[in-house]
């Protein structure tokens, strides 16, 4: 296949152009195009008359399945690419994507020490994790499903799917997905920055992009500390991430390396009653992808394996007491095929799931014990093998779009049960400039290990669990011009026996709740100034977000621990400047208010008592100035210094600043 050669364009948002099915070097471009994209975070918006031009680098887009989430034009898709991603008031990706409407990132530690990703009101174990399209949700517990072994400064982009897609992504995809995705440089360059602040918090990394011949390289490596806002709340963390690419003949493979390591005292993470709790997670993941080098007519398939270490303490200095020791392997195989005919297009992909779990704790009890580390023991095991096979077809009808398949998933037992998951999305272009979209899509996620098994002096499991469903209905509309960009969505989710955490007799046990309908809406204003001029000059953009999610189950029956305190109301400004003197200001206000309530302690020895969650308004700041490679930076969380919780047991921190230098 012969590439498609541009000289001049006028965006550099690439991804448009795996649309053409070619190969596509692109040096400096300007092409008008007429193809509308979901929601996408450029650093100048798409438009249809280009009136600016840029240079670019040289670069081939070669439209792939495992690195894009979805049909931009068919769904409402998030796009933060690596632009974005620099000069953003963050320091990890929970931090990033809380940043975003309709997005409910809960944190307990700072800065990535542990986080929940909920999308649409759904609770973090609903939502799809993916790293280079491979999912890589955690089957014990969604709380670990964001230790990723990579850093935001070697992520080249992320892409955020909201709503379900069980028929291109699997059973994970309940209520949306995230797919984190690396990429080495085909140039040679290099980045470290290191800070310090607050609380003695020292934070470092570096990453080299290494082309070699055929083969390009990525390294990455990170490590940052903090002595803690409070008592028991210090933290430490390390990760390492090597990926290769190469083309050898027709065929490209990547390699993809990780590893992340955590330690961090766990100040009421889980309970009240036991203040000083303390983990330690290890991740390690590796992966090879194979698929074609020119043409992606060709099979794709890769295998991946994703381990994960968790020891957890009650009482920290006494860990002999209390404690529980995890290991979670995620194994899995891709097999994908697309196929092009005068209907459209195809994609057919299968899916082997293969996951266990050796514990304290979870799973069924076995005769002879595994050793664990630290003087610990595996004694019980479980284990799930899962079969999926995803198939989409993709039809343009004029200015019609449409996207038709199903998910067929079966399993080894009565839980895993053959069962059929359809979808339906379609949009149309009413203008060059203006677009509708609508979908309905059905989805089902499988219980974790912790939802079946877990017993604690404060919980209890339950191996009786059946997945929970979902029907959900979408729609939306999006404009855009040169300058402005807007969109709305609106959402109904059916869900039907819902898992969740239920506060009953003193403790809190698993069950299926009956149904569960979740509703709401988002919205967004972004103005990103045009041609040159006084106010371009100094304003790189502005944009203001509302996002609502209503439910319509009382909760007041009982206390729910996730699945009733979604947030109800997230309003978002989001302010970028580009001063004289190469100065350049990234502000992010927030106010949220959440639904539900949670169990308040007075003292760890007190009874507890129901207590709403109280609405909070947070600003984050990043400044800095770029001196030719390098940059002086100061990055302020949380500038009004206002007390807030995420989850009801944990008091986040106030007022974090941190002041660095980074070196390109």
């Amino acid at each position: 296949m012969e590439p498609v050669v541009f000289r001049r364009w006028s965006n550099k948002g690439h991804a448009v152009l795996s649309t053409f099915h070619k190969v596509i070097r692109i040096a400096t471009l300007s092409l008008a195009y007429t193809l509308v994209q979901g929601q996408t975070l450029s650093a100048q918006t798409d438009t249809t008359t280009p009136q600016i031009f840029y240079d670019l680098e040289e670069v081939e887009a070669i439209g792939e399945k495992a690195a894009e989430l979805y049909a931009p034009a068919l769904r409402q898709l998030l796009i933060i690419s690596q632009e974005n991603i620099a000069p953003a008031p963050s320091r990890s990706l929970g931090e990033l994507l809380d940043h975003h409407p309709g997005i409910d990132i809960r944190t307990r530690g700072p800065h990535g020490i542990q986080a929940d990703l909920n999308i649409q009101g759904g609770s973090f174990d609903q939502s799809q994790v993916l790293f280079n399209g491979l999912e890589i949700t955690d089957p014990q517990t969604g709380h670990f499903s964001l230790d990723l072994p990579v850093n935001l400064s070697a992520t080249k982009r992320i892409e955020v799917l909201k709503g379900p897609s069980a028929k291109r992504y699997g059973p994970g995809a309940y209520t949306g997905a995230v797919n984190i995705i690396t990429r080495p440089d085909d140039s040679l360059h290099f980045t470290a920055n290191a800070s310090y602040g607050s609380f003695q918090t020292w934070d470092a990394g570096a990453t080299l992009h290494l082309p070699v011949g055929e083969t390009k390289n990525l390294l990455s490596l990170s490590s940052a500390t903090t002595d803690g806002y409070t008592q028991n709340t210090d933290a430490t963390k390390h990760d390492i991430f090597f990926h290769n690419q190469a083309v050898t003949g027709k065929v490209k493979s990547d390699i993809l390396l990780g590893w992340n390591s955590k330690q961090f005292g766990a100040l009421a993470f889980y309970t009240p009653r036991y203040p000083d709790q303390y983990e330690e997670t290890q991740t390690v993941f590796a992966a090879l992808k194979l698929g074609a080098a020119k043409d992606e007519r060709g099979f794709s398939g890769s295998i991946h394996w994703r381990r994960h270490y968790d020891h957890f303490t009650l009482f920290r200095e006494n860990p002999s007491a209390y404690e529980n020791f995890h290991r979670s392997d995620l194994l899995g195989v891709n097999l994908g095929r697309k196929f092009y005919s005068s209907l459209g297009v195809t994609n057919i992909h299968t899916r082997w799931i293969h996951d266990r779990m050796l514990s304290t704790t979870l799973g069924e009890p076995i005769a002879r014990p595994v050793p664990a580390g630290n003087n610990g023991v595996y004694n019980h095991f479980a284990y799930r093998n899962r079969w999926s096979l995803m198939a989409d077809h993709q039809l343009q009808v004029g200015k019609l779009y449409i996207s038709a398949g199903l998910l067929l998933q079966a399993g080894i037992r009565d839980l895993l049960s053959p069962g059929i998951y359809p979808g339906l999305d379609v949009s149309y272009l009413l203008s060059p400039r203006l677009q509708i979209f609508a979908s309905a899509n059905r989805s089902m996620r499988l219980p974790t290990y912790t939802d079946l098994y877990y017993e604690g002096p404060r919980n209890r499991g339950n191996p009786d669990l059946r997945p929970e469903k979902a029907v959900t209905i979408e729609s939306g509309i999006n404009f855009k011009t040169e300058t402005i960009r807007t969109d709305i969505a609106l959402f109904y989710r059916n869900g039907t026996e819902t898992i969740d955490w239920i506060w009953r007799d003193s403790v809190w046990v698993t069950s299926n709740l009956t149904k569960l309908d979740t509703y709401g809406g988002e919205t967004t204003l972004e103005y990103i100034p045009g041609n040159p001029g006084p106010i371009s000059s100094l304003l790189h953009s502005i944009r203001i977000s509302y996002a609502y999610t209503g439910i319509n189950k009382s909760i007041d029956a009982f206390v729910s621990n996730y699945a009733l305190d979604n947030l109800r109301h997230k309003a978002i400004f989001n302010l970028r400047l580009s001063l004289p003197w190469n100065i350049y200001v990234d502000l992010m206000v927030r106010w949220q208010d959440r639904n539900g309530s949670f169990l308040y302690y007075e003292s760890p020895d007190a009874m507890p008592y129901e207590r709403d969650y109280e609405p909070f308004w947070l600003a984050d700041l990043h400044t800095g100035i770029r001196l030719n490679r390098f940059t002086l930076f100061v990055n302020v969380t949380n500038i009004w210094n206002t007390p807030y919780r995420d989850i009801g047991s944990v008091v986040m921190p106030g007022r974090w600043i941190m002041t660095g230098i980074e070196f390109r």
